[in-house]
């Protein structure tokens, strides 16, 4: 008996030195990417590096001086970045994230870059904390994943993206399906992602829910467009069809994604054919999510799981700081866990853990970037997308021979 406790002791206090010294490094990376900062004649303090945060943060900026639809502008945009020297580059998002922005293209760059980076890390946690109550050091590992890295060293919006959809996910199995659904709507303001939330809806028959997601989406861009003026959707339309076109034009070139089409070309799949192989994977895991979701539902740890490991491979085109959701994925693998897990368990969960994370180390580590996000992350949330449909299989098959007896 004594032996037993030092052991479980002997496993916590592991896991606790584990869970602190995750915190000391991921910490200190973001940490170190900030000091990076340079104060430059402008006035402004900014990040050497060329973020995202740059064109969130400028047309954020630009709306706060009462020029929102300037935005759309490149030259007007990139005028914006002239205490913060960089390219540039093209403003892609829906009305009301340039309103949500707003406040932060109000501060100094950097100041907006640190905020937005410790709101991301706050709202994660809040969102990871209905699933995990008091277990936690799980909630710092979910909460200082690696997998966060290239989102937060980006500045951009996924972590809240993810907290989003954690929260709905915890609306739907309290049965507050309107709740739910209003904050679905949110989740439209990043919509390639939200592909297969109206298929789990559907499975589960949750119609209150879609209504409510769909009234809320059209009161938020309506009112948000209108505001701006809807000159507003005809500019983000001919944006995002550019920016589109010359994305699917190079993908192969592009070794930043890790949709599944441009997985694909890396074995000969010609650039054309990998819209045509991401629409392929989306109805493939949409029949697959339906099934698991109409018999499983939202109280199954392991089909949410599944859910979050196919949300990225779904989406149109990904990049790859989209990809963290496979930590979320790791995170219900987690709580559905047997009772003794194998080892090759918990080794792909700390797989999954670390998601996109591992190009963002191996940079950091050998200076180089020999690990491309585009040959390591969809494969990772395919074996994560299979793995979840495995342990729900087992699972299953468990409970059904425990009734047998």
């Amino acid at each position: 008996m004594r032996r037993t406790v030092e052991i479980v002791l002997t496993a916590q206090q592991a896991a606790v030195f584990f869970a602190v010294a995750n915190f000391l490094w991921v910490s200190a990376v973001l940490v170190l990417f900030a000091m990076r900062g340079v104060d430059v004649p402008g006035g402004a303090t900014c990040v050497q590096r060329v973020v995202d945060f740059h064109a969130l943060w400028g047309a954020g900026s630009l709306a706060f001086a009462g020029q929102p639809l300037s935005a759309f502008d490149h030259t007007a945009l990139l005028a914006a970045f002239e205490s913060c020297p960089r390219d540039g580059m093209f403003w892609l998002y829906p009305a009301p994230v340039l309103m949500i922005l707003t406040p932060f293209g109000a501060m100094p760059f950097f100041v907006g870059y640190v905020a937005i980076t410790a709101l991301s890390l706050i709202f994660i946690a809040l969102a990871a904390r209905q699933f995990l109550q008091d277990k936690l050091i799980a909630l710092a590992l979910i909460t200082f994943s690696p997998a966060w890295l290239p989102a937060l060293m980006s500045g951009q919006l996924t972590l809240f993206w993810c907290a989003g959809l954690l929260f709905a996910i915890s609306m739907l199995r309290q049965e507050r399906n309107v709740a739910a659904g209003a904050i679905i709507g949110f989740l439209t303001l990043k919509p390639t992602l939200g592909l297969l939330i109206p298929v789990i809806l559907l499975a589960e028959r949750r119609y209150t829910t879609i209504l409510a997601a769909i009234v809320t989406t059209a009161m938020l861009h309506f009112s948000a467009t209108a505001y701006y003026g809807f000159e507003y959707i005809a500019l983000w339309m001919d944006v995002s069809f550019f920016e589109s076109a010359v994305e699917r034009s190079a993908v192969a070139l592009n070794r930043s994604l890790a949709s599944f089409g441009s997985f694909a070309t890396l074995f000969g799949v010609p650039d054309h054919f990998s819209t045509q192989a991401n629409a392929i994977a989306f109805l493939v895991l949409a029949i697959v999510l339906f099934g698991v979701w109409r018999r499983h539902g939202v109280q199954s740890d392991l089909a949410v799981a599944a859910l979050f490991a196919a949300i990225p491979l779904s989406a149109p085109y990904l990049w790859h700081y989209d990809a963290a959701l496979s930590a979320v994925a790791a995170l219900f693998i987690y709580l559905a866990r047997p009772a003794s897990p194998p080892i090759h368990f918990w080794m792909l969960l700390a797989l999954f853990w670390f998601g996109p994370g591992i190009p963002v180390i191996n940079q950091i580590i050998f200076q180089a970037q020999w690990v491309y996000p585009t040959s390591v992350l969809s494969p990772i949330l395919m074996v994560a997308f299979v793995f979840s449909l495995r342990q729900l299989r087992n699972a299953t098959t468990t409970a059904q021979n425990r009734k047998a007896v």
